[in-house]
């Protein structure tokens, strides 16, 4: 709940704001997810959360890291979390809530490209009775170190199955499957056990094309005709959430997102049940435009061809919204795979997946991207927050504030009217850190990310002077939830 407390210190701290950009309203505004929006996010490169937020404003989701066991216990029962969680941190501070991933199952006997999981010096298999006690050990740490870092996560458990475990046996399916539920029910019963039960959600995430590979990895072919698979449904039925990574139509050679929607379709038919179902990965590589000839899984084209799937699988979401028979109206998310190229990977179709170069510079499907962010952010039915409730602001007041993720927080709504052109800043101080975001006018993001301060200090664009401009400030800290009180907030003259 917003409550304004009453203070004479805070007077003044208001009416500094009038000194220099005289305050016409302000509102303490409450956010809370929308049941009818679509969440948009993206996996940020790691370290690109605060360009995101400055391109398009911060979003409600992000896809955080992709840890291995063997990544932390390079020693028996000795576990090195430094600096393990500090990604999802990044992604707290530009505002989102994050999607974050342990892996435990995976081995190079599963499929010899795929993901080296279980430390070296145990069997490499997670039935085996001493290498299952000691996946049980660091799930534990873990969680509790994944908690304490950051205060909220959603994680997923053992990620792209399919592809990972290569699960065309059943012994495989029902290996994961008991694995699965095993994973799930301690990551709980840790959360319970540190006070965080509801600071942690667990997610099921599938991957590949189902209509190539479900007759064999899943059990059933893909169709019409596809008998739902039991274990599968135990372990989606175990998860708060369920994900699912998509690139399909490569092999095709066809660059729009049909083949990819309708692979959406047939999990959310499926599968998805009554739980909330995200597309967690799906991107377009322009690697052709690099000179990249071959066909394959990941659809890939030209930037100008992406900017056109991008646009056309928005449209295509967002229509679905008016059907209640299409499976796709009760999607809840879509993740972008990735904001920016990484030109050190070796393959091409990995290097540019991004909606910009390396070099910062963007690529037509930015553009694209960002009108269809704007669109779906804009319509009341379609964005991922609702107002949940909103109240006038005394210039006489303190002020609480509250974030627990990128779907629920406090803002606070000031119309300026400034007096000069002079470059102004903001600057909040509070009881606890807090790292500020602030729209300016309608499309405009700034950020201090990744600072947090009890005294935090953002520099703005220069402001038209005379006329009212719209200031939303958020609030948002590395760890959640951020329960804070706001003891000044003021604009000044920028230092030089």
């Amino acid at each position: 709940m917003i409550r304004a407390v009453a203070s004479f210190a805070a007077a003044a701290a208001f009416l500094s704001i009038a000194a220099a950009a005289p305050v016409t309203s302000s509102r303490l505004v409450r956010y809370e997810a929308n049941p009818s929006g679509l969440d948009t996010g993206f996996w940020a490169n790691y370290r690109r959360s605060a360009d995101i937020v400055r391109d398009f404003g911060p979003r409600p989701l992000e896809r955080v890291n992709f840890h291995k066991w063997r990544q932390h216990e390079k020693e028996a029962n000795v576990y090195d979390f430094t600096d393990a969680f500090k990604w999802e941190r990044w992604a707290h501070l530009a505002g989102s809530t994050v999607i974050t991933n342990i892996n435990t199952f995976f081995t190079k006997k599963l499929n010899a490209q795929g993901m080296d999981c279980i430390p070296e010096g145990y069997a490499q298999d997670i039935n085996d009775p001493a290498t299952r006690e000691a996946a049980r050990r660091y799930l534990r740490a873990a969680v509790r170190e994944l908690l304490e870092q950051t205060g909220a996560a959603w994680l997923a458990l053992d990620y792209e199955m399919f592809w990972f475990a290569l699960p065309t046996k059943p012994e495989v399916r029902e290996s994961y499957h008991k694995w699965f539920l095993e994973s799930a029910a301690l990551c709980r019963e840790v959360a319970a056990e540190v006070g965080m039960a509801d600071r942690l959600k667990i997610g099921f995430i599938a991957n590949t094309d189902p209509y190539d590979t479900a007759g064999h990895s899943i059990g059933s072919p893909a169709g019409p005709d596809h008998q739902p698979q039991q274990w599968l449904l135990d372990c989606i039925a175990a998860a708060d959430f369920v994900g699912f990574d998509t690139y399909a139509g490569g092999a095709t050679g066809d660059v729009t997102p049909e083949a990819q929607l309708k692979a959406m379709q047939f999990w959310l038919a499926n599968y998805a049940g009554n739980k909330p179902f995200y597309i967690t990965e799906s991107g377009f590589t322009t690697s052709v435009e690099a000179g990249d000839t071959r066909q394959g899984y990941h659809i890939r084209g030209t930037e100008q061809q992406q900017a056109e799937f991008f646009t056309a699988m928005f449209g295509a979401l967002i229509e679905a919204r008016k059907d209640p028979a299409d499976p796709l109206s009760k999607l809840r998310g879509y993740l972008i795979w990735k904001y920016a190229d990484r030109g050190y990977q070796e393959d091409p179709v990995e290097v540019h997946f991004g909606l910009v170069h390396e070099d910062g510079t963007r690529k037509p499907a930015h553009a694209a991207v960002a009108e269809a962010f704007a669109r779906i952010d804009g319509d009341p039915a379609l964005s991922a927050w609702k107002v949940a409730s909103e109240e006038v602001l005394p210039a006489e007041e303190l002020f609480e504030i509250s974030r627990d993720g990128g779907l629920r927080f406090d803002a606070v709504d000031l119309m300026v009217k400034p007096a000069s052109e002079a470059p102004l800043q903001l600057v909040v101080e509070s009881e606890a850190p807090v790292c500020l975001i602030v729209r300016v006018g309608e499309h405009t993001w700034v950020t201090n990310h990744p600072d947090e301060s009890t005294s935090a200090t953002l520099n703005l664009p220069a402001l038209p002077k005379g006329r009212e401009t719209r200031l939303q400030v958020q609030f948002t800290a590395a760890k959640y939830p951020l329960q804070t009180r706001i003891t000044s907030l003021r604009l000044e003259s920028a230092q030089p």
